[in-house]
């Protein structure tokens, strides 16, 4: 599309992952201000809020968090209830969530009262 421009992060390339981490790519993150920045993450949970099992990509989704107007997850249903090492944010910190048809209702119920839209999709 040419309409699109890509800028990355720089940082470590973590293999697995292909996340990109360390403080390059935190201070990148650092640097911006975006309307919507979109990130996934390790684990949710509605009492302790968003976690990841790894502590560089914990900080750099902390900087990510903080350069965005309106914070989205990507969290497929398996994320919902799982607790992960590192504390990311609590889940306050972002405005919406986007997951699957397969999550937990009780679970939607639970992020909804705390003011986040949730939404689901039902991809086939």
């Amino acid at each position: 599309h040419s309409g699109v421009r890509l800028v990355l992060t720089g940082g470590v390339l973590r293999s697995g992952e292909h996340s990109m981490v360390g403080w390059v790519a935190e201070d990148t993150f650092s640097r911006f201000h975006v309307d919507k920045a979109f990130l996934g993450i390790g684990g949710l949970d509605p009492e302790i809020g968003l976690t990841e099992y790894n502590l560089d990509d914990a900080r750099v989704k902390q900087a990510l968090i903080g350069c965005g107007e309106k914070k989205i997850l990507l969290a497929d249903s398996r994320k919902f209830g799982r607790r992960a090492l590192a504390s990311v944010a609590p889940i306050s910190a972002v405005h919406q969530i986007i997951t699957d048809k397969l999550v937990d209702a009780e679970m939607v119920t639970l992020i909804r009262k705390q003011g986040i839209e949730v939404t689901i999709v039902c991809a086939d």
